[in-house]
């Protein structure tokens, strides 16, 4: 070999070095995963809050630095939010989102374009958007994962509980069935369409049960309080109220008791989300149900990222995710006091839910008690020994 020769080879040698530098600086690695999460609410916001904390127990465990940004319940706030964080100088590797209507896809197409993977969690992608929007690692190869919560089944197989229990207390009206009052949440968000049609299934399933009027509350409990009001004196005979969240169920409760009602007795009241709240009014009975579990998506969004940094996937064929949720009343609500207890969130084992530490190398676990059992296992490591990770958050 010429003195050329070895010259020419160590010029190429050290030109592929610089270049495999300079490719693994631009992705994330197991040990500089960054993630923000753009909180659409505020931390007052009660199931927000609990999934942002969920997150944020995850990401420790997980060694994720997360940031959480709040959009103050205001979508053209929060998607300039999105914008505005694709835009930065050093953008986060990973964003986890909401899809917002008509507006979702061009967020995905500016994450594709800042090259930041994106993943959807809990409002879903319209049936208008899916043609722009297309599906995870198909027209936008850094749109990562879709995490959905299945809000029709969730909300049927509440309905059908609900109408169950009404029927075994013989809470008949005047018109000799049971009569519901529905109170939804904001007109177009996937949640609310999907909650609406799983409850139109179970009422269109009985010939006992009648639907007096379904109203939109926009997930507030003001609102639920004053629709509530005037609903429960226009059918004064009504005897079960399904809501599109324990936030306006609560709310519903306390109308429904002022005006005379004996909440869990003479009337029924279910909800969704798994608020403390519900739970400790599952507890006294004035609550009879509550949907949930999709309050962990955010925490399992953070294992897919930590396996996609640990290059473990997930492949296109597994990206597009539906996951089963539970329904919780006082028959079962010891049990899942394990699980929402926050004080426990800390010493839970993430790891379990991910393919790199999980305990089934290839296929992760969606349906919510296979989640719960998972992260109820004891953890390798202690907490003592975890990777800290700094939580910021912007208002």
């Amino acid at each position: 070999m010429t003195a050329h020769t070895g010259t020419l080879r160590s010029v190429l040698l050290a030109g592929m070095m610089i270049v495999l530098l300079l490719a693994n600086q631009s992705q994330a690695t197991p040990d500089s995963i960054r993630v923000t999460m753009l909180n659409p609410s505020t931390p007052a916001n009660l199931f927000w809050n609990m999934q942002t904390q969920f997150m944020q127990a995850a990401a420790a465990d997980l060694g994720i630095d997360l940031e959480i940004v709040y959009g103050a319940d205001n979508r053209f706030h929060t998607t300039q939010q999105a914008y505005d964080i694709l835009n930065r100088e050093n953008p986060p590797d990973y964003l986890i989102c909401n899809y917002f209507f008509s507006q979702g896809w061009q967020i995905l197409q500016a994450a594709e374009k800042a090259g930041v993977y994106t993943l959807l969690i809990s409002t879903d992608i319209p049936q208008q958007d899916q043609k722009d929007a297309g599906t995870p690692q198909d027209k936008f190869p850094h749109f990562l994962a879709r995490i959905m919560p299945d809000d029709r089944q969730a909300s049927y197989e509440l309905s059908r509980q609900l109408i169950a229990e009404g029927r075994h207390l013989s809470l008949q009206g005047a018109s000799g069935k049971l009569e519901l009052i529905g109170i939804s949440g904001m007109r177009d968000t996937s949640a609310t369409v999907l909650r609406n049609e799983g409850l139109l299934q179970a009422i269109n399933e009985q010939d006992n049960t009648l639907l007096m009027q379904l109203v939109h509350a926009n997930w507030s409990a003001n609102t639920a309080q004053r629709q509530s009001w005037a609903l429960l004196q226009r059918y004064p005979s009504a005897s079960l109220i399904w809501t599109a969240s324990d936030v306006m169920a609560m709310a519903v409760i306390q109308q429904a008791q002022a005006l005379g009602r004996h909440a869990g007795k003479d009337i029924l009241i279910v909800g969704t989300d798994w608020t403390a709240e519900a739970l400790n009014a599952i507890d006294d009975g004035s609550l009879f149900a509550s949907a949930g579990g999709q309050f962990m998506d955010g925490a399992l969004a953070l294992a897919i990222i930590y396996d996609h940094a640990n290059g473990k996937g997930p492949d296109a064929q597994e990206a597009n995710i539906l996951r089963r949720m539970d329904i919780i009343t006082h028959s079962n609500l010891a049990r899942y006091r394990q699980l929402l207890d926050p004080q426990r969130w800390q010493s839970m084992n993430f790891r379990s839910l991910t393919r790199s530490h999980g305990t089934s190398a290839q296929k992760y676990a969606f349906d919510t008690r296979d989640v719960m059992q998972r992260l109820l296992l004891p953890a390798n490591d202690t907490v003592s020994n975890r990777p800290h990770q700094q939580h910021r958050t912007i208002h």
